[in-house]
């Protein structure tokens, strides 16, 4: 995650998440909870209830590495396109993935809401942001 806008949108949610924290009512949270939530906010504008639903994984293939455990047996073409959301979302930015995310089957959209949390948690983490 090099791009530019990509590179805005994670110190941009470094600093969200760093406020959030603070709030004692989600103290309990954890980071990737808080990564969670806010991806859904955006992801589900209707108001759709966002949980966790993945863990992350302990080893994966590189190209497939933030996909969600459910998708190990999907078929080739749905973990496309959960695939090339994501390097849409790292090319053009969280609000370009997001708008191509919502115009995708709910299935597609969950997975895509789980593997962009993964990604994002580990470039946060690696950032030392949280």
């Amino acid at each position: 995650m090099e791009q530019n806008q990509i590179s805005q949108d994670i110190e941009k949610l470094g600093q969200e998440i760093s406020e959030k924290k603070l709030n004692p009512e989600i103290k309990n949270y954890s980071e990737r909870d808080l990564i969670s939530q806010h991806i859904g906010q955006k992801l589900y504008p209707q108001g759709k209830v966002v949980s966790p639903t993945q863990k992350p994984k302990a080893e994966a293939a590189e190209d497939d590495k933030y996909l969600p455990d459910y998708l190990k047996n999907s078929d080739i073409n749905i973990k496309n396109q959960v695939e090339k959301l994501l390097e849409d979302t790292i090319r053009n930015g969280l609000a370009s993935g997001i708008n191509e995310a919502q115009k995708m089957p709910p299935f597609i959209l969950d997975a895509y809401h789980d593997a962009l949390v993964d990604k994002l948690h580990e470039e946060l983490r690696k950032r030392g942001m949280i």
